[in-house]
């Protein structure tokens, strides 16, 4: 499945299904060759790293911690690598196709939406996107419907495409026409991990320096407001809250595990996940009872991502609504800003810029949600 057929929504919750270091360089040489590269030591990003020759630069991209999925070139030596695909010299406004609304922001601000011509399915992006593509309501579709229209992006041949896997391997035809890149900061763990592959899209659209600096920018956002927990003493009686999450999901109650993107970012915001415990040390989601989560809600301060649910008469486990009735917890649902469409710039800001997520957690958690950007309180009572 080289093209997953999932929007920007589904694919952020694979990101919270799925799976520090310090700024620097580390020279290694490179397999087959006897050229010494100096690879850039990425702030939190697992799945890529970058590499650079006094008149090259290496990309390669990773599927796991051990296979690499893509090893790219661009420079005046491509003889020197030759296991990497070459890139050519793209012009200045390459055609691009984004197989995902979640990569929007990335492009937004490295201003490179004018050069979208083609997307998945223009309901997953909002209108505030969907204005600075170049045609607009006419943009080519090219998976509308789940499927993707693989003719279709053949003939337009964009310069460069856009997309993720959930496989190993590589689309042999599509990159025959087109620059195929697989973006999979969907299996990064840290937020922060998950905004460096802003320097993926800088390595691509020729802008490194202003990816590097942007993503700069947002490391020191989201430290400052992680470093400034202050919890109010009429919230939550002043100490960490207990945090539940979630709904079940066609009769599963998943939650993630300790190194979990969204567990990351409750601890961060001064949350306590009350559903962790130590045999969940790792970094996807589980399954957990019913009679556990239950138990959970009855101890929680605040329950976050309730399902897609608006009103609390919406569940339809009774269990549960006695649970919240009698507990009384804060319910907070992140769809604020969702669009009729069912478009969320939950997913596509928060993906860029998680200072955004992480500044309405703390304000959920210690300011009794006051001006919230994606989050809104369900009532327990109409």
């Amino acid at each position: 499945m080289s093209f997953a057929r999932l929007s920007a929504g589904i694919l952020g919750f694979i990101s919270l299904f799925f799976s520090g270091c310090s700024g620097g360089q580390s020279p290694q040489k490179t397999e087959n060759t006897k050229i010494e590269v100096t690879w850039q030591i990425n702030s939190h990003a697992k799945f890529f790293r970058i590499g650079t020759t006094p008149t090259d630069t290496l990309l390669e991209i990773y599927f796991d911690t051990s296979r690499i999925l893509q090893k790219f070139h661009k420079g005046k030596n491509p003889q020197n690598f030759p296991e990497y695909t070459s890139i050519p010299r793209l012009k200045n406004k390459p055609q691009m196709a984004v197989m995902t609304s979640a990569y929007s922001e990335f492009l937004n601000q490295l201003q490179a939406l004018k050069n979208v011509i083609a997307v998945d399915h223009l309901t997953h992006w909002t209108q505030n996107t969907v204005v600075q593509l170049p045609l607009k309501n006419q943009t080519h579709e090219i998976q509308k419907g789940g499927n993707l229209h693989t003719e279709k992006l053949i003939q337009l041949k964009p310069d460069l495409t856009f997309t993720y896997t959930l496989e190993p391997k590589i689309d042999a035809r599509i990159s025959k026409f087109t620059t195929l890149v697989y973006i999979q900061n969907h299996f990064e763990v840290h937020p922060l991990a998950k905004a460096e592959w802003i320097k993926v899209f800088g390595y691509f659209l020729q802008n490194p320096q202003t990816a590097i600096s942007l993503f700069q920018k947002e490391k020191s956002q989201y430290e400052s407001i992680a470093s400034k927990i202050n919890p109010n003493p009429s919230s939550i009686k002043g100490k960490k809250p207990k945090i539940m999450v979630n709904l079940p999901y066609s009769g599963i109650w998943w939650v993630p595990q300790k190194n979990n993107y969204l567990t990351q970012l409750i601890y961060d915001a001064g949350g306590d996940p009350i559903w962790i415990s130590p045999n969940l040390s790792g970094n996807n989601s589980v399954q957990i009872s019913t009679e556990q989560a239950l138990s959970h809600i009855h101890h929680c301060d605040i329950l976050l991502h309730p399902g897609s649910i608006k009103y609390i008469q919406e569940i339809a486990d009774t269990r549960i609504i006695k649970a919240l009735h009698t507990n009384q917890p804060q319910v907070w649902q992140n769809d604020l800003k969702m669009e009729s469409t069912g478009a969320n710039p939950f997913w596509d800001l928060g993906s860029a810029q998680p200072h955004l997520l992480l500044q309405d957690l703390q304000n959920i958690f210690y300011q009794n949600g006051e001006n919230t950007y994606f989050y809104t309180q369900i009532k327990l009572h109409p």
